[in-house]
């Protein structure tokens, strides 16, 4: 899982940094898109290690598995504010088009 993190993370940066010295929506939404995996697979890293480390704590009297829960609610709100990034940069876009730069 954490190889797919950082190989998600690592494509995501390099969408966004073309897609924006490009001015190409396309390749900006994507980098957004892949965002919003990377996002989803660190929290899901984060929840199975923790769910891990914490499997015996008498403190969780029924056991590690909300974490699941909760990590993948707090994808599900991180996705949602990438949809809303996504839509608000082609609302732009649309209302004040920019020409997308092939040869960079």
């Amino acid at each position: 899982m954490a190889w797919a993190f950082w190989l998600t993370a690592i494509f995501m940066v390099a969408e966004l940094i073309v897609g924006h010295t490009s001015s190409s929506v396309a390749l900006t939404a994507d980098g957004w898109h892949m965002a919003s995996h990377a996002v989803a697979l660190g929290v899901a890293l984060f929840a199975h290690r923790h769910a891990a480390a914490f499997a015996n704590d008498p403190s969780y009297s029924l056991g590690t598995g909300k974490v699941s829960s909760l990590a993948g609610f707090a994808s599900s709100i991180a996705l949602t504010f990438a949809t809303l990034g996504m839509v608000w940069e082609a609302a732009e876009r649309w209302f004040d088009p920019r020409p997308i730069s092939f040869d960079s």
